[in-house]
């Protein structure tokens, strides 16, 4: 077999992979890897779905038997690139992305962009981004329908996700051991190696980040990628950190100031955050969200269903008092959904103004209003949960943008754990993990270390949520890419 593929793409490993004996006839652009089929240099081509397809081939002159294969045989999530130098434009080419795909979740078409936000982050010059970008060539589904229906029908994978299937998917890691150059100098990895521990910001809350007062230990699923970092960086060690109980409101303050090197703490990413954050001014990376919340009320009956029903009037719902933890998503929701007279926003717990009479009703995450994080916050009275969510809220690790290389470790080690599920590969078959030499050889075991630390995703999630919050929806794997993976993030719609 004589197999056509372009040159220096991830077609080629993949191939060397799958048949070690195969004859590989380079092609440097699509047009060679097209003349080559004809001129029957090689009897197959492997590329893109949308590069083979029949229509394609038959239009570059080949007139013999053709048969399109059905299986797909490797992860190519496909992107805009830009340079690390320059964090701003990186920013507004994602948003630019996140876009078409609001518009696209939102059912906002080339003739209705006018329904879509302004945004300042960018300045006055680009307030109406959203709105140009998609008055000027429509929502994704309209973009694909116009450029890529003809050649490849939609795939599942590339339609919304409307939160019932999974999201957990690993990017593909390719060439893992080409030789970086360490630790950049004057860089976070630098400062974390030679202070000796790893600074991570995280927020006391049921399942997320807990203190054992006895043992003086962390526990929880924001802690455990804590002490995934710090196995990754310290060759397997995982008490090198130094944990700081942050508050919404001061969580980015301190990340801006250095205190922390790392937000592991239930922080959602969102356009303002990502670009020019209020509390800082500054903008910040967020690594693939490893947790999808959503805000939700709890309360004393029968207030709780009075929020879930968005109702304030009448004899039942009147003395309606809601709380809301101040600094966060929830506070910009519960202030867009009822009247400032009925919110108690509070900088610490908000769960304790249940226990002191301040309010009625709570809104938070699922965590947040969950039975236990009531009672642990002091109130013991009757009490239901909503059932609806008002808000998308995935959650992220979050690092200062100034540091493209300490983001990107950041970022794969939480990759290292999705990657590790979908292959199976639990704590005690660690050493399956693929050796890493991108950050410097010193880091070789960084994966090894990480999921021996922890263990994979699931194992994370078991052992730390699955009490209170059952696996399912988003949380899950995407695991053979059968199910939408696009799910736009907040600040568009």
């Amino acid at each position: 077999t004589k197999i056509c593929a372009l040159d220096g793409t991830t077609h080629v490993d993949v191939i060397l992979k799958l048949m070690p004996n195969a004859t590989i006839v380079s092609a440097v652009n699509p047009e060679f890897l097209y003349t080559n089929f004809i001129s029957g240099f090689c009897n197959v081509i492997a590329a893109e779905q949308f590069d083979i397809a029949e229509v394609l081939v038959r239009e570059r002159g080949y007139g013999g038997e053709y048969r399109y294969g059905s299986a797909i045989h490797s992860k190519e999530p496909l992107c805009m690139v830009t340079r690390d130098d320059d964090p701003e434009f990186s920013d507004f080419v994602n948003w630019v992305m996140e876009a078409l795909l609001s518009a696209d979740e939102g059912q906002i078409t080339q003739d209705r962009a006018v329904q879509l936000r302004t945004t300042g982050v960018f300045g006055k010059t680009f307030e109406q981004m959203f709105r140009d970008t998609v008055t000027a060539i429509g929502s994704y589904g309209e973009l694909y329908e116009r450029n890529l229906e003809p050649l490849l029908p939609r795939p599942p994978v590339n339609f919304p996700n409307d939160g019932s299937t999974g999201l957990i998917y690993s990017y593909p890691f390719s060439n893992t051991l080409s030789v970086g150059s360490g630790p950049v100098a004057g860089g976070t990895l630098e400062a974390i190696l030679e202070r000796g521990y790893l600074k991570c910001g995280v927020s006391t809350r049921v399942i997320f980040a807990q203190y054992d007062e006895a043992t003086q230990e962390w526990s929880g699923f924001d802690v455990d990628f804590c002490k995934a970092l710090s196995a990754a960086i310290f060759d397997g060690i995982t008490d090198t950190v130094e944990y700081t109980d942050l508050s919404a409101s001061e969580r980015f303050i301190a990340l801006a100031n250095g205190d922390v090197d790392v937000l592991s703490r239930l922080t959602t990413v969102t356009l303002s955050r990502d670009v020019n954050e209020d509390a800082t001014g500054q903008g910040f990376h967020f690594s693939q969200p490893n947790f999808y919340d959503g805000m939700t009320f709890g309360g004393i009956p029968p207030y709780a269903k009075c929020a879930d029903d968005l109702v304030i009037l009448g004899s039942t719902c009147e003395d309606i008092k809601i709380c809301v933890n101040e600094g966060t998503t929830f506070e910009k929701v519960v202030t867009e959904l009822f009247p400032e007279r009925i919110i108690v926003t509070r900088p610490g717990n908000h769960l304790e103004g249940l226990a002191d009479g301040s309010c009625n009703v709570i809104a938070g995450g699922v965590t947040d209003v969950s039975q236990t994080s009531v009672v642990n916050a002091g109130y013991n009275g009757p009490y239901q949960t909503g059932s609806d969510r008002f808000s998308k809220d995935p959650l992220a690790l979050v690092t200062r943008q100034d540091d493209p290389q300490w983001s990107k470790f950041v970022f794969w080690i939480v990759g290292s754990t999705f990657y590790a599920e979908e292959q199976k590969i639990t704590r005690e078959i660690a050493d399956q993990m693929p050796k890493v030499t991108l950050f410097g050889p010193q880091f070789e075991n960084m994966f090894v270390n990480a999921i021996a630390a922890v263990g994979n995703y699931g194992e994370i999630y078991d052992r730390n949520a699955e009490a209170e919050v059952s696996r399912g929806g988003l949380t899950l794997l995407n695991e053979f890419l059968a199910t939408p993976q696009h799910y736009p993030l907040p600040g568009v719609l």
